[in-house]
């Protein structure tokens, strides 16, 4: 990874976001997400881009797009598969969730907006559950201990 590439702050105020406003770098794989699945290998850093669009009387909507790729241990015979995945997602930041709002919503807490939070919560919606080769060795096999 390049020294120059943007990584994506923690938080941003949610007074700096306004209609136009963009971000596009890296998202720094945590140490967290990196121990989410044992084995499981990610890159240093994914691509992530967000911008910000107008979304009725004072309300903002925040678009992420990430580039999402590691090795996933397959649940059926061990071996690392490549998983990637190309998460797209417009949220409504919101100061407390409204469950007769139709879209998703992103909480804004303290007046920042959480964005590496953001970034690990999509994240891990888009994981498999049960990550495994398409056409695994295993397939069809009992598991012998």
């Amino acid at each position: 990874m390049s020294a120059k590439q943007r990584i994506l702050p923690q938080f941003v105020p949610e007074p700096n976001l306004h209609p136009g406003w963009s971000f596009a770098g890296h998202y720094r794989v945590s140490e967290e997400v990196q121990g989410w699945m044992p084995q499981a290998q990610w890159p240093e850093a994914l691509p992530v881009a967000l911008e910000v669009e107008q979304a009725g009387r004072r309300r903002l909507e925040l678009a992420i797009a990430v580039e999402a790729q590691a090795r996933l241990p397959c649940q059926r015979c061990g071996e690392l598969l490549d998983w990637s995945a190309q998460i797209a997602q417009t949220l409504l930041l919101v100061e407390q969730e409204d469950p007769e709002l139709p879209q998703p919503q992103w909480l804004v807490e303290e007046g920042r907006v959480p964005l590496q939070g953001l970034v690990e919560s999509e994240l891990s919606l888009a994981l498999p559950d049960f990550p495994r080769h398409e056409r695994c060795a295993l397939q069809g096999e009992a598991a012998t201990e």
